[in-house]
């Protein structure tokens, strides 16, 4: 579920609700229930548990893909390689995200990316969305596109 997937729909990873007080983050694909006094607290810890849990199967499938190769030939050299690039890619790239907050899209770096560590974590404004959104013209002046 957390994988990549090519399709349009959308896919929901768990759900967020507060009970008795607190903040519960329930995950069934891992079984995982989180509960915290605020709602930042757990969703970094959901996040961090995720993602280390990710990481460990990447780093399965690619040690079961090389015992396959060595013992039954099932597995070629060129999908290992392509399952590590890949595991890389996904795991020790800087993460960056697009964040929408109303009509204003920002890009967001996490923290050790970013110039000043105490900074807003959105960190810059890549485009301003509310032309677009609020009017369904905005490309009708485009010799190019008619």
């Amino acid at each position: 579920m957390c994988s990549k997937t090519n399709k349009a729909e959308p896919v929901s990873v768990g759900n967020i609700r507060f009970a008795d007080g607190r903040f519960e983050f329930h995950c069934p694909e891992y079984d995982l229930v989180i509960r915290g006094r605020y709602l930042e607290w757990v969703l970094e810890a959901a996040s961090e548990v995720i993602a280390r849990t990710e990481q460990i199967k990447a780093e399965s499938k690619i040690e079961e893909m090389k015992l396959l190769a060595e013992f039954d030939g099932e597995t070629t050299l060129a999908s290992i390689d392509a399952a590590t690039f890949d595991a890389r890619q996904r795991f020790r790239a800087l993460p960056q995200c697009v964040v929408s907050m109303g009509h204003d899209d920002y890009r967001w770096v996490h923290v050790d990316g970013r110039d000043d560590k105490t900074a807003h974590p959105c960190t810059s404004r890549i485009v301003d969305q509310s032309i677009t959104r609020e009017r369904g013209d905005w490309l009708r002046d485009e010799p190019r596109l008619n």
